[in-house]
């Protein structure tokens, strides 16, 4: 039995709060998942009726960040506030120095994933399950650099 995040919003969409709600609370007849089924059970388990949840949608849902209606999007804190907000692919854009999109490298024989984030001027990612190795975007190759 999973749980659905779903997420309270506020004035102009800003998330307020998060419940996790039985899958079954958002299920209809035929067994198949229903936003509304779950905003109605929240609605009458709380009597606040702004609810969302984050299936299918682009974005990372966080508290103070927002839900962006126009665009059906998660809009997170930003990183930096030198960043712009991309409504098309749910993410922070950097000014000049665009966010990789090659994140999947082989390091050791083994194929990686990576994150990335900005940190120190830079773009840096890490795997998920191998965080012990950070890379580095290296703008002059427009590759990853292994952080020694």
């Amino acid at each position: 039995m999973a749980n659905i995040k779903f997420f309270k919003l506020g004035v102009n969409g800003k998330i307020i709060d998060m419940i996790a709600v039985d899958e079954n609370n958002c299920k209809d007849a035929d067994n198949n998942f229903d936003e509304n089924l779950g905003i109605q059970f929240l609605n009458n388990l709380t009597g606040w009726p702004l609810w969302i949840s984050k299936m299918e949608r682009l974005g990372t849902p966080q508290l103070d960040g927002y839900y962006l209606e126009d665009f059906d999007v998660f809009k997170s804190v930003p990183e930096n506030d030198i960043f712009t907000f991309n409504t098309t692919t749910a993410e922070w854009d950097h000014p000049t120095i665009p966010r990789p999109t090659n994140n999947n490298i082989t390091h050791n024989g083994i194929n990686l994933e990576l994150r990335p984030y900005w940190l120190n001027d830079r773009w840096e990612g890490s795997a998920l399950g191998n965080k012990e190795n950070k890379f580095y975007w290296n703008t002059d190759t427009n590759s990853w650099t292994l952080i020694t």
